[in-house]
């Protein structure tokens, strides 16, 4: 039998998380619970890092703040009776643990958090669980920065192209800016593009997000994008909102498998998403050349099999110039 993985136990995690704390938990669901965290040590440091965003300590009677202050004596003012763990529950125990970690490490941070950063090179693609148990696939050469609180779950997508997996968490919406735009969900799935010319581009896979402009102090939003819809909204935030079918999804979100699919798209706009992922320059050598349409299922960084198609399949040459260029010519 294959082991969970580690996207899996994160996801297992969150589920408890939120259950805990919508509220008390029924003695199956203790038991349950106590056998999942007892499993594996990667089970309790998931539910831990996870929780330490999500569960308030007010939700958990059991714990009062003098009991925690007794069992942290190194933060404690007065000496009380220490709470014993050997005369709780295994499950009272257990919520002990690690409530004593969550509250000894909000006690002593910043009430918000340091953002955090990340990014990807070119022609790498990257999966990443945020705190919250979202989970976010960074494109070719992207950045993020990641700030959570108790209130807040804020990404700025610096540059490149992120496809977020939202946890749902109706207390915190799930915002995403890029450009002066902000993508605003709750629970849902959408992919995120930073275009250099201060566009964006959104996909929603799944359930329904908010287009809103971060540069007016109200009435921001933009549109409402629904599952199977996609948007480009310019710099003057121009909108305009078309349906993909489910196999025009695949297309889009091919380069997670590390591979990019054309279906008779310009070779101008083959050769510009293939710089994107191999770093290479173009030069097309004629706008009629530019103009010819190309389809194929390519390796994302592998110029040399796509100069190869070009040859045996289009009728395309290739040399490099002196600068190191590509330069395309038709046969």
């Amino acid at each position: 039998m294959s082991q969970p993985s580690h996207k899996a136990i994160e996801h297992q995690a969150s589920l408890w998380v939120v259950k805990i704390d919508n509220s008390p938990l029924s003695p199956q669901e203790h038991a349950e619970f106590m056998h999942w965290v007892k499993a594996k040590p990667e089970h309790k440091i998931a539910f831990e890092r996870l929780a330490r965003w999500q569960i308030s300590i007010n939700q958990l009677p059991e714990l009062s703040a003098s009991n925690i202050t007794q069992v942290t004596p190194t933060y404690a003012s007065k000496p009380k009776t220490a709470i014993s763990l050997k005369i709780l529950s295994p499950v009272a125990a257990i919520f002990c643990l690690l409530v004593i970690t969550f509250v000894i490490t909000a006690r002593h941070q910043n009430p918000i958090a340091e953002p955090i950063i990340y990014q990807t090179e070119i022609g790498e693609q990257k999966t990443i669980t945020l705190p919250d148990g979202s989970i976010v696939t960074l494109n070719t050469g992207s950045s993020l920065q990641a700030h959570y609180n108790n209130q807040t779950r804020a990404i700025t997508l610096i540059q490149g192209e992120a496809f977020f997996e939202v946890f749902k968490d109706k207390k915190r919406p799930f915002e995403v800016t890029a450009n002066n735009k902000m993508v605003r969900a709750v629970g849902t799935a959408f992919t995120v593009f930073a275009k250099k010319n201060s566009a964006i581009e959104v996909m929603v896979t799944e359930g329904r997000v908010e287009l809103a402009n971060t540069q007016q102090a109200s009435s921001n939003t933009i549109a409402f994008l629904d599952q199977g819809q996609l948007a480009q909204l310019n710099a003057e935030n121009n909108l305009q909102v078309s349906n993909v079918s489910a196999n025009e999804i695949r297309q889009k979100l091919a380069w997670q498998q590390a591979m990019l699919q054309f279906n008779g798209e310009e070779l101008a706009q083959v050769v510009t998403e293939l710089s994107r992922y191999s770093g290479s320059t173009f030069i097309i050598a004629s706008p009629a050349l530019a103009n010819k349409r190309i389809g194929g299922y390519f390796k994302a960084n592998d110029v040399n099999a796509f100069l190869s198609t070009l040859t045996s399949q289009f009728n395309i040459d290739a040399h490099t110039d002196e600068t190191g260029a590509i330069v395309l010519t038709e046969r």
